[in-house]
């Protein structure tokens, strides 16, 4: 009897590195997405009512400051190797511990400004957010507008980042 020789492109459902074909931009884009709307849920669905919105904005920016410091970027860090570097899709790049808790704490209080005033002008006059369409909420923004906001403004940012970058290392060539 012959082995049955297998396709190396079939992906077998028991193979231990199912998600290695996914590029890891991807996962770390839907790892934002999900981090974003899950800080979101946890701060504004948790939080006692009798607290003032601007509280829990506080309490947003801190709870992202805490999940990108020591989940987002250590998980980006994790993934880099010589085969698909991640590191272009950190937020900043330092090595030196308390001015990168700092640089996210900056950088997080201006993703969120920056959402609350696309909700302000854009989305809440308009109904124009994905938990309105889908849970009919009368609220105008939810876990997964925030989820995709926050994914969407860190993503022009990277790239922002990343062409000034580039552009730099031609000037100096």
């Amino acid at each position: 009897m012959s082995k049955k020789q297998e396709d190396p492109k079939v992906l077998s459902p028991y193979q231990i590195d199912k998600f290695s074909k996914i590029p890891p931009g991807i996962k770390i884009g839907f790892l934002k997405f999900w981090t974003g709307g899950a800080v979101f849920m946890l701060a504004f669905a948790t939080l006692m009512p009798n607290f003032d919105s601007l509280d829990r904005y506080v309490m947003l920016v801190l709870l992202l400051t805490i999940a990108g410091e020591y989940l987002i970027q250590n998980v980006i860090k994790m993934m880099n190797n010589d085969r698909k570097p991640t590191l272009q899709y950190l937020q900043y790049r330092t090595d030196k511990r308390y001015l990168s808790i700092w640089l996210s704490l900056l950088y997080q209080f201006i993703v969120v400004l920056v959402i609350f005033l696309l909700t302000e002008w854009v989305i809440g006059p308009y109904h124009l957010s994905i938990d309105s369409l889908l849970f009919g909420k009368s609220n105008s923004i939810g876990p997964f507008t925030f989820g995709i906001l926050y994914f969407l403004i860190d993503y022009l940012w990277i790239n922002l980042r990343n062409i000034v970058i580039l552009a730099q290392h031609k000037n100096k060539k």
